[in-house]
């Protein structure tokens, strides 16, 4: 990762910039679901969506981590 923080899981799902093109993606069809999104802090965005019970919801960030992991990696 191209920041100087931890890199957990809320810091590659939510802030690292490494994956911005990847995130703004995975927001757009987030916010068609949930209008106020962007308006949660970090924190209850990653909780959002760490726990939301909506299949698109799981399937677009099962998508997001792994389109980031194959960026990360290759």
């Amino acid at each position: 990762c191209v920041c100087r923080e931890v890199e957990d899981e809320k810091h590659f799902l939510i802030n690292c910039s490494l994956y911005n093109e990847d995130r703004d993606k995975l927001y757009q069809m987030v916010t068609n679901k949930s209008k106020n999104f962007r308006q949660l802090t970090k924190d209850d965005q990653f909780c959002w969506l760490m726990s939301s019970k909506d299949e698109e919801i799981i399937y677009a960030v099962a998508q997001f981590i792994h389109t980031s992991m194959e960026r990360r990696f290759s």
